[in-house]
């Protein structure tokens, strides 16, 4: 997994990765964060396979690590053709892996390695790397957590480092667990639509069983974390985190 994700980040210094460049600069992700968060670039579906097999590595081991697949006997990048971002453990070893593609295609916008030996995606929260080496050096007060990827990076780029993704918006004990070691209070910023806003009140629930002090941020409608910062700049996300509610009025509003 670590021998991956120094491929795809090569492959996105390579030259070749015209397309991911572009995307990375449309979203404005500066050199910096790039580098914090070890994003990468798949450019085709068969030069993982072929990079890992000249690595030695047996063609099992490859399978079991998620990054590969088997697709009428030939061997094809799980990721193929998508901005990468590695998903790293709280003791600093890549796990796993997101993909994004980057034209309107019918697959998925957003793909994660499937679950192996190493990764499970419940038990595991985006950017958790990161949140231990700040809770090194400060007090962490509370963590926001958002859905995605680029909500995460878009947050910490704006100076909220106390960032996580669920990687989705189900969450679990485990996720629950995994943040109380780092703070009591869970500010969840999920998407301003409906959807978003409704996301797993179980969810919610279940992080409240786990002694979480848990508070709703609201969001403009329609916006996510990353828009508001884009459109609205920094100091409206701050307000949107001063009006956090408590899990209780959350679920009136939600209710009415």
């Amino acid at each position: 997994l670590n021998d991956c994700a120094h491929f795809y980040l090569d492959n996105l210094n390579s030259g070749k990765a015209d397309a991911h460049i572009e995307y990375i600069l449309s979203r404005k992700i500066p050199a910096n964060i790039v580098r914090s968060f070890g994003l990468g670039a798949s450019l085709n579906y068969t030069d993982l396979p072929r990079f890992l097999l000249a690595k030695g590595y047996s063609k099992q081991d490859i399978l079991d690590s998620g990054t590969v697949n088997e697709v009428d006997g030939r061997l094809t990048d799980a990721q193929g053709g998508r901005l990468i971002y590695p998903i790293i453990n709280s003791y600093d070893e890549v796990i796993g892996f997101g993909g994004r593609v980057l034209k309107k295609t019918n697959f998925a916008k957003y793909v994660n390695t499937r679950d192996t030996i190493v990764f499970t995606k419940r038990k595991n929260l985006y950017n958790i790397n990161l949140l231990k080496k700040l809770k090194r050096a400060q007090t962490i007060r509370e963590v926001i957590m958002v859905e995605g990827y680029m909500d995460t990076i878009s947050l910490y780029q704006a100076g909220f480092k106390n960032v996580v993704a669920s990687m989705g918006t189900s969450l679990t004990q485990d996720q629950a667990r995994l943040i109380k070691r780092y703070t009591d209070t869970v500010l969840i910023s999920y998407d301003g639509d409906a959807a978003g806003q409704k996301a797993n009140l179980r969810g919610l629930d279940i992080l409240k069983e786990e002694g979480l002090n848990v508070r709703v941020v609201p969001l403009p409608e329609g916006l996510d974390p990353d828009d508001v910062i884009k459109k609205m700049g920094n100091e409206a996300y701050r307000q949107c985190l001063d009006s956090a509610m408590p899990l209780i009025d959350y679920k009136m509003k939600v209710a009415r």
